[in-house]
């Protein structure tokens, strides 16, 4: 991803349980100099975009709530990382591994 990039997926949850649950995510891995440049968003899809961006970073320091599901109820979110524009070149050969824990509570 060159600086001012970004990627965009997307993911569907569906509450298959037969109460409600409240959705939270909190990324991991292995932090590196690419990290601490990365931002990333998780929105529910035809919303918004949050702007600007959370730092990556942010999203490993906490269990992040997303959203309640009631049963039988899904949801579809856009994940999307940036490397912004002022990034610079400093990046460039680097990688980066993201884990996402999703935790359903009821």
């Amino acid at each position: 991803m060159a600086p001012g990039g970004t990627a965009l997926e997307r993911t569907t949850i569906r509450n298959d349980s037969d109460g409600p649950f409240t959705l939270s995510l909190q990324a991991s891995g292995t932090p590196n100099s690419f990290w601490n440049d990365l931002q990333m968003g998780v929105w529910e899809f035809n919303t918004p975009a949050p702007a600007p961006l959370p730092a990556l970073l942010w999203w490993t320091l906490q269990d992040n709530p997303l959203t309640t599901l009631q049963a039988g109820e899904s949801v579809t979110f856009n994940i999307e990382l940036a490397l912004p524009a002022t990034a610079g070149n400093g990046d460039q050969g680097k990688s980066a591994t993201i884990d996402f824990t999703w935790r359903a509570v009821g």
